[in-house]
């Protein structure tokens, strides 16, 4: 468990990088939110990377307070991480 995650996220969606993506894709799609998020991220000839993205760089995603840094090339696809949802919170009575 990464250090200010919490257990049991999931990833409800993946979004794949775009055919003729920018050069800093996802940068727009994730800068701007409340940092730290958790995401996990799908990379080139390489495990998942999942952890607290904590930076958007020029050159890519710091993720857990500047430990990884993955290179906008590398990443193929992105989601943000949730906790599952209670389906008996949706259920009446």
């Amino acid at each position: 468990m990464l250090p200010g995650m919490r257990q049991g996220l999931i990833a409800q969606e993946w979004v794949s990088r775009p055919e003729f993506a920018a050069s800093d894709w996802p940068a727009g799609d994730l800068d701007g939110r409340g940092l730290p998020v958790a995401v996990a991220l799908r990379v080139v000839r390489a495990d998942n990377v999942v952890g607290l993205l904590t930076r958007v760089v020029p050159d890519g995603l710091e993720v857990d307070y500047g430990t990884v840094r993955v290179p906008f090339g590398v990443i193929r696809a992105y989601a943000l991480l949730h906790e599952p949802l209670d389906d008996s919170e949706d259920r009446p009575g």
